[in-house]
């Protein structure tokens, strides 16, 4: 998905997302909170906020971010046909689709996770704004 997201990126001209490890779990987590209480969302079912998911795992995150969560229970085709159809899905809403173009953003971290036919998949998209954030720390290739 990391490459749908930088395909879409390219055609609104904007730069490509380095793809990055240090949030993976997090957008992991909430897929596996997802497909746990048969939701989408951005709350954990316990009542955790965005802010407080990523605080978890990284507590002096303070950097400008953006999320975005969606499923796909229809199954069927490929894997990839899956994954593009549920992709579509955040280019078909405004808010989803402004989080995956800022400009202000440079990292992405994609958590999907498979359960028979449902695909559950979170972006966690931002850009470090404190000297406190390493960025060899903060990225991978």
């Amino acid at each position: 998905m990391n490459r749908l997201a930088n395909a879409e990126r390219r055609g609104a001209g904007r730069k490509a997302l380095k793809a990055s490890a240090k949030l993976r779990k997090a957008a992991r987590a909430q897929a596996a909170e997802m497909i746990l209480g048969n939701f989408v969302g951005h709350h954990t079912r316990g009542g955790f906020d965005f802010g407080d998911r990523i605080r978890a795992y990284m507590p002096d995150f303070e950097d400008l971010r953006g999320e975005n969560a969606a499923r796909d229970r229809k199954g069927g085709a490929s894997a990839k046909a899956q994954a593009a159809r549920l992709f579509k899905q955040w280019l078909r809403s405004r808010r989803h689709r402004r989080n995956l173009i800022k400009t202000e953003y440079r990292f992405i971290s994609t958590g999907a996770i498979q359960v028979g036919k449902h695909l559950y998949a979170v972006q966690i998209f931002w850009e470090p704004q404190s000297s406190r954030a390493s960025i060899n720390q903060l990225f991978i290739d």
